[in-house]
C-alpha cells in the first residue's frame, strides 16, 4: 500500500504538471526543464533523508541543520556571483520580503522542523511533505496572487492527498498485525515461560 501511495503521488504530480508537459510553447518547455531539475533535487533530498537515518551524529541535530544551511547559502551565493545572478535580479521591496520569508519560514523554521522530524518520525511519513507542498503553493497562489486554478490542479490535488493518505495508512497497518500476532501467539508464551 505504501508503494502504491508513492506511485500515486508521482501520478498526481504528473497530472498537476500536465499542461506544461503538453504545452508546445517555449516557456512551457523551459518550465518543464525546471520541474525536472526540481524532481532530481527532490530525489537527492529523499536519498539524503534516508541516509541520514542510518548515521549517528556526534553533534546535535539542530547544529547539523544550521551547518547545512550555512554551507548551502555559501555555495548558492558563490554560484550566483559566478553566473551574474545578482546583476540580473530586479530588487524590489516585495522581492526582499519574499526572500526574508523564504529564509525564515522556509529554511530556519521549515528545514529545522524537517530535520527534527526525521529524528522522531518514520521517514516515509516525513517525506510526504514533498507531495503536499505543491498543493499549498497552488492554494496560496490562488488566495494571494489571484492565480487561475484549473481542472488539472484540482484533480492532481485530490490524487496527491489520496497518495499521502495511503502512505500514512500503510505504515499504521503494517505495524498492527505484528503486534497482534505477538500478543496472541501461544508459542511465544511457552518460550518466555508466561
Amino acid at each position: 500500500m505504501g508503494v502504491l501511495g508513492l506511485a500515486l503521488g508521482v501520478a498526481g504530480m504528473v497530472v498537476l504538471l500536465w499542461p506544461k508537459i503538453a504545452s508546445n510553447t517555449g516557456l512551457g518547455h523551459v518550465e518543464l526543464v525546471g520541474c525536472a531539475i526540481l524532481a532530481v533535487a527532490s530525489m537527492s533530498w529523499a536519498l539524503g533523508s534516508i541516509l541520514s537515518g542510518r548515521f549517528t551524529w556526534r553533534i546535535d541535530i539542530l547544529t547539523a541543520a544550521a551547518w547545512q544551511m550555512t554551507f548551502a547559502g555559501i555555495v548558492n551565493t558563490f554560484i550566483a556571483l559566478l553566473t551574474g545572478g545578482f546583476h540580473k535580479a530586479v530588487w524590489t521591496q516585495r522581492g526582499a520580503w519574499a526572500i526574508a520569508y523564504l529564509i525564515i519560514g522556509g529554511s530556519w523554521i521549515g528545514f529545522t522542523a524537517y530535520i527534527w522530524l526525521l529524528e522522531h518520525v518514520p521517514t516515509p511519513k516525513v517525506a510526504t511533505y514533498a507531495y503536499v507542498n505543491p498543493i499549498v503553493a497552488i492554494f496560496f497562489g490562488w488566495l494571494l496572487l489571484n492565480e487561475k486554478v484549473d481542472v488539472y490542479m484540482l484533480v492532481g490535488t485530490v490524487i496527491v492527498v489520496a497518495a499521502v493518505g495511503l502512505v500514512n495508512i500503510s505504515k499504521l497497518k503494517s505495524l498492527k498485525p505484528a503486534v497482534v500476532e505477538c500478543e496472541k501467539s501461544p508459542e511465544l508464551s511457552a518460550v518466555t515461560g508466561d
